[in-house]
């Protein structure tokens, strides 16, 4: 259980701008247990007084990329949570002590970490990893024989929102993002890269529909997979629980036919975000 010492949820949220983060701790708290345990998370470096204070962890090791690392950190009271250093230099999981965050991809995760946690740990990230069959991989190498895997990704690809393009202000300072309305739901979905460069141009300036169009199909921030390819790789992976489906959004019956038409073999476009809770398979 959480230190019931320790600060309230509300303090965390407002002192480290975590909202979705905190929603996760506790549904992991409650699926998996966090208390007492030794925890890698994947994609991300929550601050060490919520994992340690609140949650009371034994451990608990960030591996997380360092373009990431230099964003997202940047506004952590007295500046950026130090890295310990890079995943490749980890010899010893003893070495980094009860918290670290170490830079790199969970793709390298390096022998020295086999079998050296109880729970994996991850919020927001695994829509960003590309090799995420290897990924799964080796976070279950990363466990002992008994340990959980616990993540809450989103927004995914075939969702309404799913492109995650960042705010991009054009010429007359209109603002497009995944986080407002300024784009159509399921757009990137509903058409093809010169389609949408076509209908922006009715929209905006040619270089804010040319910076659109590279973030939205190009860039490599998201991975592009749909639930049914999130569930096809849970499949064939080390793992085995439950992958249940997040935050739905309505999709019109109309739409709903023209995005199957559109993308053969898929089916499932209202999920927002996807909840996995997973344990090793008996081997």
């Amino acid at each position: 259980m959480p230190d019931q010492s320790a600060k309230p949820l509300s303090y965390y949220a407002t002192t480290y701008n975590l909202s979705y983060q905190l929603d996760a701790c506790e549904q992991a708290q409650a699926k998996v247990g966090l208390s007492g345990k030794r925890v890698l998370e994947v994609g991300g470096s929550l601050p060490r007084e919520l994992v340690k204070d609140y949650y009371g962890v034994s451990q608990w090791v960030c591996i997380e990329q360092e373009e990431y690392y230099q964003v997202f950190n940047a506004g952590v009271p007295g500046g950026k949570a130090r890295a310990w250093g890079a995943l490749s230099d980890v010899q010893d999981p003893a070495a980094l002590g009860d918290y670290a965050v170490v830079l790199g991809s969970i793709e390298d995760l390096p022998p020295a970490l086999y079998g050296a946690f109880d729970v994996v740990f991850s919020v927001a990230a695994f829509e960003h990893i590309h090799k995420f069959g290897l990924a799964l991989e080796k976070m279950a190498a990363a466990l002992t024989s008994d340990g959980r895997l616990f993540s809450f990704f989103a927004p995914i690809w075939s969702s309404f929102r799913g492109h995650h393009l960042p705010e991009i202000k054009d010429s007359r300072g209109q603002v497009f993002s995944f986080k407002n309305d300024s784009l159509p739901p399921w757009i990137h979905l509903r058409m093809r890269p010169p389609q949408l460069y076509a209908w922006l141009l009715q929209q905006t300036d040619s270089q804010t529909a040319g910076q659109i169009v590279y973030y939205m199909y190009h860039s490599s921030l998201i991975n592009r997979l749909f639930v049914e390819d999130y569930a096809r790789y849970f499949a064939a992976s080390p793992f085995t629980g439950d992958l249940s489906c997040e935050y739905e959004q309505h999709v019109p019956p109309d739409l709903q036919q023209k995005l199957e038409s559109l993308h053969p073999g898929y089916k499932i476009f209202s999920p927002i975000g996807l909840q996995a809770v997973m344990r090793l398979r008996a081997s």
